[in-house]
């Protein structure tokens, strides 16, 4: 049987293989720990005993203690340092419309009372085997499957024969309806399983459901930077070769991988499609360091257990900063929706060293005025499409005089040239609007830059809160 557990993981249902695999041998021999204190005062165990090794201590404790003993101890280090939750595989969707009313009184009617077994090959929709209200418009959904296992059958005169059979197997939903987002359980799914649960969740929502949320690239890297992730790992795709689907690099964390020679054709044939990084997740004696890793298209995964609130972080961050995709958009990306009519009305050496010389320039301004800690290397494309993609919308509000006075910025833009130049070249060349004061427009981007932010998505979020943008 396949549980798939994760949302539905309840505090009492850890067994004792489970607790011992979720502690260190390490955690056992901490005599600083209560619980370790504890048996050594208490117990014919004693600190010498834990020094063995790890086999022969479990072993030893189980015969000093006794099984109820043993469990006792267990149980204790687990709940003072243990790895609560489960590792997740899970695949995100969006959609639209979703109503928790319609979705909770579908679900109260759609719950079968019945044992696992006898559910394996109804349908979805007429599997559901649990459910339970999380509070704030989250619903939680448990769907029994059937999982297809072989037999070896001998008969009496010793022939042997393969035997098909199935058993149950579950998969879990939880269910956004305010956020219009449904993460499912995707560990061994496969493709129609996974769109016949996610056909009956729209169906029972009242809503729709896309196929997968289509991350930008710098959507990827807005929420590894807001989660304060440390990256290790970057995959390209999207390359102009058809031969080359996707390019894989992995280094130690904080690494500057982006800036790689190795990794220098990849960057500037292809676009990020999946990130990899590390996550601090718990406290205090819990606090343990997670390797994330979030594809583009909603495929998410973790290296160690998590309990659901980590998700529901990740679901609230998604949510916040998928309400600005266009600040999102790559600074080559917005180049490129004038470069050709700059190319055809002045003079510039060539698409790849005018992209170059654009990127210092904002580069050097993120080096500049962006606290230090903010920020990753690979994460510096991020900022510089944040800042240009801001100025841009400046422009507008002041060619539309809806630009407010601000004081003139104490420091003058590092490559003041080439950054003036940069929006001179949106200004005249993608909205036509060549008369505009880039003066004015720095003072109010110093300002934002000097304001109080911890992330890209809070720079823009103030953005948009001061200018209504």
């Amino acid at each position: 049987m396949t549980s798939r557990l994760y949302f539905f993981r309840e505090e009492d249902e850890y067994d004792v293989e489970e607790m011992v695999s979720r502690i260190t041998v390490g955690d056992i021999r901490n005599t600083t720990s209560e619980p370790v204190k504890h048996v050594i005062e208490n117990s014919p165990v004693s600190a010498q005993d834990l020094q063995k090794k790890e086999q022969e201590l479990h072993s030893l404790l189980q015969s000093k203690l006794g099984f109820q003993g043993y469990r006792r101890f267990i149980k204790d280090i687990f709940e003072y340092c243990g790895e609560k939750g489960d590792k997740f595989n899970l695949q995100i969707y969006t959609g639209a419309g979703m109503d928790y009313d319609e979705l909770l009184t579908n679900a109260k009617k759609k719950q079968q009372g019945l044992d696992p077994d006898e559910l394996v090959g109804k349908k979805i929709e007429k599997s559901l085997i649990q459910y339970e209200e999380r509070g704030s418009n989250v619903l939680d959904l448990r769907f029994v499957l059937a999982e297809d296992y072989s037999v070896t059958i001998v008969s009496d005169d010793g022939e042997e024969n393969e035997v098909y059979r199935s058993q149950p197997s579950f998969v879990e939903a939880r269910v956004y309806t305010d956020k219009n987002i449904v993460v499912l359980s995707n560990r061994q799914l496969d493709d129609d399983e996974k769109l016949r649960v996610r056909r009956t969740v729209q169906d029972w929502t009242g809503g729709t459901i896309s196929s997968g949320p289509d991350l930008m690239e710098n959507e990827l890297l807005a929420l590894q930077n807001y989660l304060n992730g440390e990256n290790s790992g970057i995959d390209y795709g999207d390359f102009n070769e058809d031969s080359i689907s996707t390019a894989k690099y992995r280094g130690e964390r904080n690494l500057a991988l982006s800036r790689s020679r190795i990794v220098q054709p990849a960057k500037q044939d292809g676009r990020i499609v999946a990130l990899q990084f590390y996550r601090q997740y718990g406290s205090g004696n819990h606090e343990r360091d997670v390797l994330v890793r979030i594809h583009r298209d909603g495929h998410l995964t973790a290296s160690k257990p998590t309990e659901p609130d980590f998700i529901d972080e990740i679901v609230s961050a998604l949510t916040r900063l998928r309400k600005h995709r266009e600040f999102w958009n790559t600074l080559n990306s917005q180049i490129e929706s004038y470069i050709d009519e700059l190319m055809v009305r002045s003079l510039i050496k060539g698409v790849k060293n005018y992209k170059s010389k654009k990127h210092q320039a904002t580069g050097a301004n993120v080096n500049e005025f962006v606290e230090d800690n903010e920020y990753q290397i690979v994460e510096v494309q991020l900022y510089e499409a944040v800042l240009f993609n801001i100025g841009c919308k400046l422009i507008e509000l002041q060619i539309n005089g809806n630009l407010p006075d601000v004081d003139t910025a104490d420091k003058d833009p590092r490559q003041k040239d080439e950054l003036r130049g940069l929006f001179n070249d949106f200004a005249e060349y993608e909205i036509d609007s060549p008369h505009y004061d880039f003066e004015h427009i720095w003072d109010h981007l110093y300002a934002l830059l000097s304001s109080d932010y911890s992330s890209s998505l809070e720079l823009i979020e103030e953005a948009t809160q001061r200018y209504r943008i």
